[in-house]
């Protein structure tokens, strides 16, 4: 299980390190247009403050880093996978070398969009829930699909945020 002391920061780069949680979060970035750091905001407040976020919650969080979102982690990702295959004279190891350094400023960006969220998160009234770890992560990330993509989770969506919660605490039993 990760730390339940740690800051949102070292709580995100340790889960998305773990099996299954890129993929799983990439899904719900392409299908549902999720902002990934919200996303894993979501299980950090379930596993770490011991509640969940709620669709007001979510849109908070969205708000809060939304022009640094669109404007700088957005166009650093755009340009850092158009390079995987051009324009020309990309690819190549010049311009593959490119990439890795646009894909440091990413996480960059990405890092400080997590300093914000967790800004938020202290300003957020702390209500413990009821629910365990594993419901109050799910509840998080279905009201973060809904803030983002405005309709309820589906099956895929569903099935990617049990395995970013398996990678937090195990498969369900």
């Amino acid at each position: 299980m990760l730390s339940q002391d740690a800051g949102l920061k070292p709580y995100v780069v340790e889960l998305h390190q773990r099996d299954g949680v890129p993929a799983a979060c990439l899904l719900l970035q392409e299908r549902a247009g999720v902002d990934v750091n919200v996303l894993l905001m979501a299980v950090w407040m379930a596993a770490c403050k011991h509640r969940a976020l709620d669709e007001a919650d979510a849109r908070r969080a969205r708000l809060r880093v939304l022009d640094w979102h669109q404007e700088i982690v957005r166009p650093l990702r755009a340009v850092r996978r158009r390079l995987k295959h051009g324009p020309r004279p990309a690819p190549s190891d010049e311009t593959n070398r490119l990439r890795a350094e646009l894909q440091k400023l990413e996480i960059s960006a990405e890092l400080i969009e997590l300093d914000q969220l967790e800004m938020l998160a202290e300003e957020m009234p702390m209500r413990e829930s009821a629910g365990t770890l594993r419901d109050n992560a799910v509840a998080g990330m279905l009201a973060v699909v809904a803030a983002f993509a405005s309709r309820p989770a589906d099956e895929q969506e569903r099935d990617a945020m049990s395995t970013i919660v398996a990678a937090v605490i195990g498969p369900s039993s």
